[in-house]
């Protein structure tokens, strides 16, 4: 009895001094996965049913967005664009004005954007929304990659490289290190028992 009894914390504190350490690699994987920021509202929303478009279309994001290379495109239904002069910056918004000629006509409108937040990569997506009964014809949007000023990143951070949510900033690399780091932990809790078992 006096053997288990001395047996139990030897094991609770390695365990836990093993999870610990554990716990801090995965942290440290988790950080750069979602070092990104996020779109999350717009006005207008995604899908929105407007009976008049908007002068402007405002964009908010979780984090202060720099004020270098960003790029709203905005295009109706023919792939004409809409939008007047670059994009502007204040704080967690941008905000594109838009010339839109008849704003009550029936319409869908394709937005593009691309920023670059505020860990210095760039981010983008795109969405739609409709006046009146929309468009019976959508053009596709653009092909063409968009022009920045944004700073150069590797393909492992780059959002549109390596299979990056633009909504998360999660991508493969980040996966298989969280589940290498995962594995790492219950094989290290596992060796420790086993010892602490034998002894």
């Amino acid at each position: 009895m006096k053997s288990v009894l001395t047996m139990t914390p030897t094991i609770s504190r390695s365990v836990l001094a093993t999870v610990g350490i554990a716990a801090a690699v995965c942290a440290g994987a988790l950080t750069p996965a979602y070092a990104h920021d996020e779109l999350i509202s717009s006005n207008p929303e995604n899908g929105a049913e407007l009976e008049t478009a908007p002068d402007a279309l405002e964009l908010t994001y979780s984090g202060e967005i720099m004020d270098i290379g960003n790029q709203v495109r905005v295009t109706n239904s023919v792939g004409d664009s809409v939008a007047e002069g670059e994009p502007t910056v204040n704080g967690k918004q941008v905000t594109q004005n838009l010339n839109l000629g008849d704003a009550a006509a029936d319409e869908t409108y394709t937005v593009t954007w691309r920023v670059v937040s505020s860990d210095g990569h760039p981010i983008q997506g795109t969405y739609e929304f409709v006046v009146g009964e929309g468009a019976s014809d959508t053009a596709a949007a653009p092909a063409e990659a968009f022009v920045s000023d944004a700073p150069k990143e590797s393909a492992s951070a780059d959002a549109t490289t390596d299979n990056v949510s633009t909504a998360t900033g999660l991508n493969t690399t980040n996966i298989v290190i969280m589940t290498l780091a995962a594995l790492a932990t219950i094989g290290m809790v596992g060796v420790v028992v086993a010892k602490n078992r034998k002894n």
